[in-house]
């Protein structure tokens, strides 16, 4: 009788420190589960900081600034810089509703010795582990055609990248780098636009005469003076624009005279002058005038021509 007691409450006793034990052992992984500090999206933020540590490792081998020439069949070659960053985008929400953000590579290529129209664009793409190189340029709005795009190797401190502009190959792009560091264009960007806009067209500036060798066989002499002005822009930064002031001196002061815009292409010498509605002339019905060739070292070999034919051809000198 005492025996099968005893059995009986040693049962019980077991069964009775199983169940303390898993309440126990419940309450502290429920107590571990909701301690102060955590939250459920804990994990999946870390899961994020290593995902993202783990791309600025990979963009560290291609970050910072490019020194190097870009070469272009037929044509000198151009010193340029290419500066690639990292910028962080906003790559949905968590669970919690905080940002998730992604590291982006962004870049911003710019040849020292000419302004382009792609100046101001900024390049994204991607880098991988086989030191691939892939970026376009961002598009400007809805069906904007991309301007500017680059593929190549990059690697340690070289890189050789194939760069098309507009849809055709502008040259293959050769370079050191010269500093890990780089950041996204800032305020100063602009102000150095201006400045590297006016070291190339500031030797351009002043009045060049010569003698139109006029197609229908009356030459004429005639002066066209390359001058600066400033125009306000929206960054608050004035920026200069090159205008060509093209005057006949045989004619009275006032009479036979055009303003026109101008663009000049450091890189091959090319320049082009063509009248606007802003800027007409004052002969009636003559306000379509286009004077197109070349400058270099302070000489003018161009063709003019009107709305009709070609005028004459003139070497004007400084």
């Amino acid at each position: 009788m005492n025996f099968r007691w005893r059995q009986t409450f040693s049962k019980t006793g077991l069964g009775t420190c199983a169940l303390a034990l898993g309440l126990m052992t419940s309450t502290a992984m429920l107590t571990t589960a909701c301690s102060p500090g955590s939250t459920p999206g804990d994990e999946t933020r870390a899961q994020q900081a290593r995902d993202a540590k783990a791309l600025e490792d990979l963009y560290s081998s291609v970050q910072g600034t490019w020194d190097g020439e870009l070469q272009s069949p037929g044509l000198r070659p151009l010193a340029a810089r290419l500066s690639v960053y990292i910028v962080y985008l906003q790559d949905g929400a968590n669970p919690d509703g905080s940002a998730r953000l992604r590291p982006t590579l962004r870049a911003r290529f710019l040849p020292q010795d000419v302004v382009t129209e792609t100046d101001q664009l900024t390049l994204a793409g991607d880098y991988d582990r086989g030191g691939r190189l892939v970026m376009t340029s961002l598009s400007s709005g809805a069906g904007s055609d991309v301007m500017l795009s680059l593929r190549g190797q990059a690697g340690g401190e070289q890189m050789q990248v194939e760069l098309a502009r507009k849809g055709g190959v502008w040259g293959v792009f050769r370079a050191r780098r010269t500093s890990v560091d780089s950041m996204a264009p800032g305020a100063g960007a602009q102000q150095e636009l201006r400045e590297r806009w006016l070291r190339i067209h500031r030797p351009m500036e002043g009045a060049y005469t010569g003698t139109v060798r006029a197609t229908a066989g009356n030459d004429f002499p005639v002066e066209i003076a390359l001058v600066i002005v400033e125009r306000p822009s929206s960054t608050g930064v004035s920026m200069p624009e090159l205008q060509a002031q093209y005057r006949r001196l045989d004619f009275p002061s006032g009479i036979g005279e055009w303003n026109l815009k101008v663009d000049y292409n450091a890189q091959t010498g090319e320049i082009a002058m063509r009248d606007s509605s802003s800027a007409p002339s004052t002969i009636p019905g003559a306000n379509v005038l286009s004077i197109t060739g070349t400058w270099q070292q302070g000489l003018l070999r161009v063709e003019i021509r009107n709305k009709n034919s070609v005028v004459g051809f003139v070497e004007a000198k400084r």
